[in-house]
């Protein structure tokens, strides 16, 4: 399986490893993430906040990849409510509104964005890396 080349020094380091383990499912492509800032632009996710916005080319296991992605995202959120007493959320879209810009390398592929808060993006890279095995 081929990975993508990642240049580590452009990812916030709260999301490179969620960033990487995406990039390790075949047919999806990170292009933009945020770890989160305490004093956010408008393009930056809050403090305690993250996104990273990927694209996925149409495979056959897709409908998989999206399960396990959703899945370790869920159970990351688990975690984190019985530690922290906290209201965690994670959110897996279709993203519309950038779908053109992010696909033109590819049109077939179709955008995500996946973005959480008060949730570690760690938690869910090693649940996606469990699933996959």
């Amino acid at each position: 399986m081929k990975e993508n080349v990642i240049d580590n020094e452009k990812i916030d380091r709260r999301v490179r490893g969620l960033v990487k383990v995406l990039n390790k499912i075949p047919g999806v492509t990170t292009s933009v993430s945020c770890g989160g800032h305490t004093d956010p632009n408008a393009c930056q996710a809050p403090e305690g906040h993250f996104y990273v916005r990927f694209t996925m080319r149409p495979f056959q296991k897709a409908q998989r990849a999206l399960a396990i992605i959703s899945h370790a995202g869920y159970l990351a959120t688990l975690t984190s409510r019985r530690r922290h007493n906290s209201h965690p959320t994670i959110i897996l879209s279709v993203n519309i509104m950038k779908i053109n810009d992010i696909t033109k390398a590819n049109p077939r592929a179709l955008g995500f964005e996946l973005r959480g808060g008060h949730v570690s993006p760690a938690r869910i890279a090693e649940g996606i890396e469990q699933l996959l095995l």
